[in-house]
């Protein structure tokens, strides 16, 4: 706990989906528009120097564009890219304190936007004419959203993301 009696450290695990769009300039410059959604459904709390599991949940969606440097060859495709954009996060709810102060169930925090970026790439294998697999992609995602405190001091997460699945060329 910081000392205005706030969790600090706060970490989300969160499973969703990942969707997009490329928009191939040139064999090997795009341009991508992006949309993903998260959900989590407990939140762990570092508080002096323990953890805490606490009942909240909240949906995070996030929608970036940005360019994509692709180097393809016969079969494999690598690639890279910087995507830009935001993250809207959904109320958090809870039903214990914290992060509610009163028995029940309460908002704990509001809805937001916020800035957001991701960096990495992959590697897609062609299958066929019109399919790919997409075997990974891994990115630093960057969000600056509001402290779990309530402050609405944004903060920077640091996540890490991987997506792997079917691609149609």
């Amino acid at each position: 706990m910081d000392r205005g009696g706030h969790a600090v450290g706060a970490q989300r695990n969160m499973n969703g989906g990942v969707g997009d769009v490329t928009f191939n300039a040139t064999k090997m410059v795009g341009i991508v528009a992006e949309i993903g959604g998260y959900h989590y459904s407990e939140i762990t709390a570092e508080q002096s120097g323990t953890s805490q599991t606490l009942n909240a949940s909240a949906t995070v969606i996030s929608y970036l564009c940005g360019p994509r440097i692709s180097l393809r060859r016969d079969r494999v495709t690598p690639f890279a890219q910087a995507l830009f954009g935001g993250v809207h996060s959904g109320d958090i709810t809870g039903s214990r304190s914290p992060p509610c102060q009163t028995a029940g169930s309460c908002t704990a925090l509001g809805s937001s936007n916020a800035f957001a970026m991701g960096l990495g790439g992959g590697l897609d294998i062609k299958a066929s004419r019109h399919i790919s697999i997409r075997l990974g992609q891994v990115e630093y995602l960057l969000t600056r959203l509001p402290s779990l405190s309530g402050s609405g001091v944004k903060e920077k997460q640091n996540n890490f993301r991987y997506s792997g699945g079917i691609v149609l060329n």
